[in-house]
């Protein structure tokens, strides 16, 4: 298992640090997608990959709170990230200002994050089958927010 240190603090900077790993390797484009996203599955990121296969590409899919839940961009740095509150529309216009029309992939599995209290309640309730509801189960998280 390979993983790439971080050498600066912040998620925008780890993700441009990783970004540039990317290039430095010959990598024709990059996905960025959040850990948070529990419901993803390989369809959402096969379409995804497919909406930005051709040309220069932005594909941008939204969080249910206005942020970015996945951010495809080919070459793999014409925007700078600015994942945080508001980066769905703070994407959108980094691409709008170098003249680049952003593509968007919406699924309702992708739009579900894990960023607050309230965004742990829904999932549990859920019921499903992945890696992040049984680990929640198995810690018992149901039982602490009762």
């Amino acid at each position: 298992v390979a993983y790439l240190l971080e050498s600066q603090r912040g998620l925008n900077q780890a993700v441009e640090q990783a970004t540039e790993w990317c290039i430095q390797n010959k990598a024709e484009s990059v996905l960025i997608l959040p850990a948070d996203v529990p419901f993803i599955v390989p369809e959402d990121i096969n379409q995804i990959v497919k909406l930005g296969s051709e040309g220069t590409s932005v594909v941008i899919s939204q969080s249910h709170n206005g942020g970015t839940n996945a951010l495809l961009q080919k070459p793999p740095n014409l925007i700078p990230t600015c994942f945080g509150p508001h980066s769905f529309t703070k994407h959108v216009n980094k691409a709008l200002a170098k003249g680049i029309s952003a593509k968007f992939y919406y699924s309702e599995r992708v739009t579900l994050d894990i960023d607050s209290l309230e965004d742990i309640k829904d999932f549990l309730k859920s019921e499903s089958q992945t890696l992040t509801h049984r680990f929640l189960e198995q810690i018992r998280v149901r039982d602490r927010l009762s």
